[in-house]
Parts: C-alpha cells; sequence; structure tokens
C-alpha cells in the first residue's frame, strides 16, 4: 500500500479558504530532563530558561488580533478579513476551549495560550498584566483550571459566558506514557538531581498507551465535530460500534461483539503507530541533535520488552478526575526535546470568513511529543510535504514530523472524492464523497524564529547516546 495520500484520495474542493471544525495539538515548552536526556515520561522537571521564553512567545502568537487581517504565522498565506477577538495573531481562530494533560509543563504551555486569548487587542499599549514566570517557576497571572474525569467515556465543552474567564481544562488521558521505575533515568541508571518516579507509578505498556491515545484521541475529535471524518486512506476515525448509554438492551451483545472485532481489527495499527513512533526518535536522535526529540520516551516501550513485559498486566495510571491534581501536576517531561527548527509547514490555505468560521469548535490540546506522534500515526491526517520542510527520508515514507518544543499541528476536515468497489462488485468502482482529516499546519514554530540560541542547555554528549535503545542499557563497567 501506498503512503502517498494522493493515491488514496482527490479533493472534491479546494483548501484556497477553509471553513470548519479545527483541532490543534501543541508540545510543551523546552524542560531541564529535556536538556539532559533524561526519561521522564509523568514524572516532575521545570522549564528552562529557554521552554519559558518558549511558552510565552507561544502565548503571544494566540492573542486575539485587532487588525482588519492577519497573516499566518508561517508567512506562507493571507488570512481574510477578521473581525476583532475572532482571530489569533497566528492566523488561526480563536480556541473554543484549551484543555491540557495535567503535567506541570503541558499545563504551564496551556495556561499561556489561555492568557494570550484573554488579551484585549484594543488595550495593546496597557492596561492589563503581562503573562511571566515567577521564582517558583509558575506562570502568572494564574488561570482558573478544571479537572476532567479519567474514566468518562467523553468529552464536552463547557458553556461559555462572556462574564467569566475562560477555564483551561486538564485531562489525564493527555499524559505521557507511564515509565514507572525507568523514570528520571538515563541507560536505566538514576540521574542526580532529577526526583524519583512516584511510588504509585507501576508503568504502562506501549499497547496500553497506544489505547489510551486513541480513546481520548476519539473523544476530543468527536467533541471538536470531527468524529465522522476518514484518514488519509479512507477508515473511519470512529471505530464501528460505540457502547453508548441509548444502546438498547438487545443491541448490547452485538454491539460488544463488533468492538471485539474492531479491537482486534486494530492492534496491528496501534502497533505500527508505536513503531512510527519509536522511529521518528531514532531517527532525529541518530542525525545528531544535541536536544534530540522529546520520545527518547517514545521508543521506551518499543525498546523496553522486558520492563514492559513485567508491567504490561498492570493497568495504566489515571489520575481520578474527583480528586485534585498530584503533586506531579506542578511540572514533568520527556526526555529530550526536539531542535527549534522553524519549519512550519502549511496546505496554503486561508480561512473562511470568520464570522462563519465561528460556527464551528476550535479545540486546542497541549500534550507531549510521543502523544502527539503516537496520535497523529494512528489516525493518519492527509497531509502535504514540502521538500523544503520535511528530510528526504520523512517524505519518502511518509512519515509525519516529530514535534518540536511548542510546536503544533492543527487538523481540519475536508470533502475528497474516495473511490469505493460497487456493491456485489469487485472491479467497479464509485466515487463517494466523505470527510476527510488533513493536516492544515504541522510542526508550526514560527513563534520561535526571534529566540536564537537563548538560555539552550549544552550539556556533554554522550558517543554512546545515538538511539533511543541506549535509554534502556546499562552502561558497561
Amino acid at each position: 500500500m501506498s503512503n502517498d495520500p494522493s493515491s488514496k484520495s482527490t479533493s472534491s474542493s479546494s483548501t484556497s479558504s477553509y471553513r470548519g471544525p479545527l483541532l490543534t495539538i501543541v508540545r510543551h515548552g523546552e524542560t531541564e530532563a529535556n536538556v539532559a536526556h533524561v526519561l521522564q515520561g509523568q514524572t516532575d522537571s521545570a522549564l528552562t530558561v529557554r521552554g519559558q521564553a518558549q511558552v510565552l512567545a507561544l502565548g503571544k502568537q494566540w492573542r486575539a488580533s485587532s487588525s482588519s487581517s492577519s497573516s499566518s504565522s508561517s508567512g506562507q498565506r493571507e488570512e481574510e478579513v477578521a473581525p476583532r477577538r475572532c482571530w489569533c495573531a497566528n492566523g488561526l481562530p480563536l480556541p473554543s476551549a484549551v484543555v491540557s494533560s495535567p503535567t506541570g509543563r503541558a499545563r504551564k504551555t496551556a495556561c499561556s495560550i489561555v492568557l494570550g486569548t484573554q488579551r484585549d487587542p484594543s488595550k495593546s499599549g496597557g492596561g492589563e498584566e503581562e503573562a511571566s514566570f515567577d521564582e517558583t517557576n509558575e506562570i502568572r497571572p494564574v488561570v482558573p483550571t478544571n479537572f476532567l474525569s479519567a474514566s468518562s467515556s467523553t468529552r464536552t465543552l463547557p458553556a461559555a459566558s462572556p462574564e467569566e474567564p475562560q477555564l483551561l481544562l486538564l485531562d489525564p488521558l493527555l499524559m505521557e506514557q507511564d515509565f514507572g521505575t525507568l523514570e528520571g533515568t538515563r541507560r536505566r541508571l538514576r540521574v542526580p538531581g532529577f526526583p524519583l518516579p512516584d511510588a504509585s507509578m507501576r508503568g504502562e505498556s506501549r499497547e496500553a498507551f497506544a489505547r489510551r491515545v486513541r480513546r481520548v484521541g476519539q473523544m476530543w475529535l468527536d467533541a471538536a465535530g470531527m468524529g465522522e471524518g476518514v484518514n488519509r486512506y479512507g477508515r473511519a476515525v470512529r471505530g464501528k460500534a460505540t457502547m453508548g448509554s441509548e444502546a438498547k438492551e438487545g443491541e448490547i451483545g452485538a454491539k460488544r461483539k463488533a468492538l471485539d472485532e474492531q479491537e482486534e481489527e486494530e492492534g496491528p495499527d496501534l502497533q505500527r503507530a508505536m513503531e512510527e513512533a519509536g522511529r521518528l526518535a531514532e531517527q532525529m536522535q541518530s542525525e545528531g541533535d544535541n536536544n534530540g526529540p522529546d520520545v527518547a520516551t517514545a521508543q521506551a516501550g518499543d525498546d523496553g520488552g522486558k520492563q514492559e513485559d513485567r508491567r504490561s498486566s498492570k493497568k495504566a495510571r489515571t489520575t481520578n478526575g474527583s480528586s485534585a491534581p498530584s503533586a506531579r501536576e506542578n511540572g514533568t517531561a520527556p526526555a529530550q526535546s526536539a531542535p527549534d527548527q522553524v519549519s512550519s509547514i502549511t496546505a496554503g490555505a486561508s480561512f473562511d470568513s470568520p464570522t462563519q468560521q465561528q460556527e464551528y469548535q476550535h479545540i486546542v490540546l497541549v500534550t507531549h511529543g510521543l502523544f502527539i506522534s503516537t496520535f497523529l500515526n494512528y489516525f493518519q491526517p492527509a497531509f502535504e510535504r514540502p521538500s523544503s520542510s520535511f528530510s528526504s527520508s520523512t517524505s519518502a515514507s511518509g512519515s509525519y514530523p516529530f514535534a518540536s518544543n511548542t510546536g503544533s499541528f492543527t487538523l481540519g476536515l475536508r470533502p475528497v472524492n474516495r473511490l469505493k468497489p460497487l456493491t456485489g462488485s469487485g472491479t467497479t468502482t464509485t466515487a463517494a464523497v466523505a470527510q476527510e482529516l488533513f493536516l492544515l499546519r504541522a510542526n508550526d514554530t514560527a513563534h520561535l524564529a526571534g529566540l536564537g540560541t537563548l538560555g539552550r542547555g549544552s550539556p556533554k554528549k554522550e558517543k554512546g547516546l545515538q538511539n533511543i535503545a541506549s535509554f534502556f542499557t546499562k552502561k558497561k563497567p
């Protein structure tokens, strides 16, 4: 099967003017663990000076624009005229909701986005407190939060109120993979200065993690109005059946059977999603990036097979939504951050009239590098791969770029004509219109253009640390 989306479908409408729902996924800012090449997963790690600068720069790009028009943050397209407080400075519509992993690095990144959206463009000359970090590494002003339940089978958005500030929603299902006792280590050795993992952490197998990503990804795509979409190969985002509360008693058995069949069919897809995330991590590290990808954690599930076997029977640790976030909510990080290449990739599309665009949801999720890679490689949105933005090996394999710190991916829906066999015939085909998930932006890091090398860590690079396996291999004496 070809990896080229163009071989599977043709667009039935131009993407030159987009009107529809949006889902933007953002990676957190750089942390001390990223720079030190320490495996973190769900364990705490503070943002570096550079990470704080990344987060604040990101927030400015999400400010409402008071201008009559705005250009894309990548500089590749002109947006249409937008009334005040409909557009952000990055050229995207204001979000309906901002949702974050409760881990500190993600939460602080999301707070900056929320604070940016709340800035009144008419007061650009002063009168509003600028977002900043205090001496405890916390972002100010304080953003009110609402903790979601990990056990819920759906995700819904709270009713918006112009009189009240926007809440930041914390979703424990958006957390990075739980690596148990391996967190806070490099090459399976404890690294001084980094905290030990919580004693309650039992670890999460790569399969359990992939299923969690699939589950919460489907819920937020549904909430954004994108749950009926298909991926670049024509497979539906939503599964064959759902066990909704509205199911009649006589239907439950059939639905459960369909779900079991779906689990069996999608097993290889989940496995491939994890393998692709690991491949990206290994590729980026082997290219010699001193601050390699956050998914040094990625292949932990792939490479730490023995560790996984000891823990795979344990259920993934998630936080009960009825209780307050744990102490680890104050900051975490997977190992290693991606380089700050300013390589925004866009579909070359502007948005439809903003007053009409407001009819649709725009949900922003703030999460982690491995989570984003797994999400993209499971849901497989269509995307265009400019040679200037992708390496040749990435383009050839149809892979998605790995998220840089504070890099973002924006997904939309577009109608496509997809060929499928006519009923009862194995040869005749007919065009069927479907709504296809596609990437309008991939790894958008245009807001980092002015940061230079501010605060970048420069730990001694170990010669043996060429791929993710080295995070799980004991150093020879």
